[in-house]
């Protein structure tokens, strides 16, 4: 009944003389019908058979891909830590020698050498000053300078206790090795490191011994992330390049997933236990998803044949409602021309409900055209808020301007600082803005060419519109004035512009502004309009408290006042 009798309504409004109510129309089926038996038709053998794939492949891929990451780097760990653990043991060996506690060092070497031959291994001899008694890498006798790892030599007989080296260039070598180093007490008791030396370039082979699967590589890196080995492109004695996206665990429980210059990456880390080396496996997430996609390509041939189907079954279904739905549309562009409206009757409720939707539309068109007036009017009322500022802008400027030319230049540089505020309030739908965006529309005009001389931060904060443009002509003036005699006017100023809550319920808002770096300040004998506005206007229309404050290394100015007066706020930090 409310329906007729707002029909009626609608017809006496758009001079429709018809008294009658029109009668009901038909109810049919509802187009939800047609259409779930539609998608159960085509769509849902599809959608099983595509979950069911989708589900498989790329559970088995990722759980797959994690174990053989976690094996792989727990297997280079090994390998590292069984090599070491060897060169130990052959260290503890040759520590026993008779000529070596005997400080027979010339027949120790030759006895070494010999046993190492063709084991990559060398042996080196050093004092606790870190000089080189013997090097096998070289004949006994020639002159040997200081070992290039003195850490290692240190640490050794320091702690009394085994040390393994991180990857350094070799002087002797000219190659990049590692050393390990156990202490050794002769029998005159002199301390001396007894350390075994071995190019890095040995453990490339032993790494390759994986034969990983295509697309996998394996790192050896040291405590400082320097490459030592690898079966990849990743190149000895640099840093590893998959440090770049962040810093990498000792251990890490799980893979973990990064981006590389391959794209996705999947990590895993194994710490040595010997060494405190990190072993890594890595595999591009494209190779793990490859199998999925390979699928995927599969299934997207099913599609295809499935949407010719369907596109035959939208035919015969399309015969049901395009026809209803053509009426409809011929309806709404009546309703777009403001012409009188009729419920539709068709075999279709759906249809039929919008039909009377666009009736009841048409009404309320006439009340939208009502509010459009109401906001003209809200506008205008805006408007002229705008031209009152602009009044007394122009008026306070031409009272304290040297002439007409100074007047045109100081006037026309602060309207424009007024249609800055005024731009990102209309791009905003007169909502509000943020206070970060309002200072960079203030100051970039100052500091365009370099825009490190601005230093900006706070949480983001949200200025209603009297807010936002009150400090945003407080920041013009500000800023003119560091540009003419403050931070702003030589190269090496900066400007420094903080926010933050006073309170800690979050119900004070305080700004500050700080020079340095510029030109000695002086307080100045006269004030301006700008003064006013640094000092008084902006006070008082957010009802705060103004710091301003000309100190020798520049100028001081902070406002401080609650969050109501700035018309709304969101609380996130940067």
């Amino acid at each position: 009944m409310t329906e007729i009798a707002a029909g009626n309504e609608l017809a006496a409004e758009t001079g429709d003389t018809r008294t009658s109510a029109p009668e009901p129309a038909p109810r049919g089926r509802p187009i939800a019908v047609y259409l779930v038996l539609f998608g159960l038709a085509v769509a849902l053998p599809a959608l099983v058979f595509s979950a069911y794939l989708l589900y498989r492949f790329e559970d088995i891929s990722r759980q797959s891909a994690t174990r053989v990451a976690q094996d792989t780097a727990a297997s280079i760990r090994d390998l590292v830590d069984r090599e070491i653990a060897a060169m130990v043991t052959t260290l503890r060996v040759l520590s026993t020698s008779g000529y070596l506690r005997a400080g027979e060092l010339d027949a120790f070497h030759d006895r070494a050498a010999a046993a190492l031959e063709g084991t990559g291994n060398y042996v080196i001899l050093a004092d606790q000053e870190g000089r080189q008694l013997l090097n096998t890498r070289v004949p006994y006798g020639r002159e040997l300078g200081p070992v290039s790892d003195r850490t290692t030599i240190d640490a050794a007989l320091k702690d009394d206790m085994v040390y393994v080296s991180d990857l350094f260039y070799g002087a002797v070598a000219q190659r990049y090795v590692f050393n390990v180093a156990v202490p050794v007490t002769l029998d005159g008791g002199e301390r001396r490191a007894l350390v075994m030396t071995r190019n890095a370039e040995s453990l490339d082979t032993i790494l390759r011994r994986l034969k990983l699967e295509p697309g996998w590589r394996g790192v050896l890196i040291d405590r400082n992330g320097v490459v030592v080995a690898s079966t990849g492109e990743e190149e000895t004695g640099k840093p590893a390049s998959f440090l770049a996206a962040g810093p990498v665990a000792d251990v890490a429980l799980a893979p973990i997933t990064f981006s590389g210059k391959e794209g996705e990456m999947v990590l895993a880390v194994r710490r040595s236990f010997d060494s405190g080396w990190r072993a890594t496996a890595s595999v591009p997430a494209a190779v793990i998803e490859a199998p999925l996609w390979s699928s995927l390509n599969l299934l997207l041939g099913a599609a295809a044949a499935l949407l010719v189907l369907t596109g035959l079954l939208a035919l015969l279904f399309a015969r049901v409602v395009s026809r209803p739905m053509l009426r409809l549309a011929g309806q709404a562009r009546a309703l777009g021309h403001g012409e009188a409206l009729v419920d539709l009757a068709s075999p279709v409720r759906e249809v039929n409900e919008v039909s009377r939707t666009l009736v009841a539309a048409a009404a309320e068109r006439k009340r939208s055209e009502d509010q459009v007036r109401f906001l003209m009017r809200e506008l205008s009322h805006r408007a002229k808020n705008q031209l009152a500022v602009v009044v007394a802008m122009a008026r306070r400027t031409a009272e304290r301007s040297e002439g007409m030319a100074d007047f045109e230049r100081v006037f026309s540089e602060r309207l424009m600082a007024l249609a800055r505020s005024t731009d990102l309030l209309v791009n905003q739908d007169w909502r509000g803005v943020a206070l970060a965006e309002l200072i960079d529309a203030h100051l970039m005009p100052f500091a365009a060419s370099n825009r490190s001389r601005l230093v900006v931060g706070g949480p983001h904060i949200e200025l209603g519109p009297d807010a936002a443009q009150s400090i945003g002509l407080a920041l013009h003036e500000l800023a003119t004035n560091a540009s003419k005699y403050g931070a702003l006017s030589v190269p090496e100023g900066i400007v420094t512009i903080r926010w933050r809550h006073t309170d800690g319920d979050r119900r004070g808002l305080r700004i500050e502004w700080t020079e340095s770096r510029g030109p000695r300040v002086v307080e100045p004998t006269r004030t301006g309009f700008g003064s006013v506005v640094i000092q008084r206007t902006v006070a008082q229309s957010l009802n705060g408290e103004v710091t301003h404050e000309f100190r020798p290394e520049g100028v001081f100015w902070a406002i401080e006042m609650p969050v109501g007066a700035i018309g709304g706020e969101a609380a996130k930090p940067h």
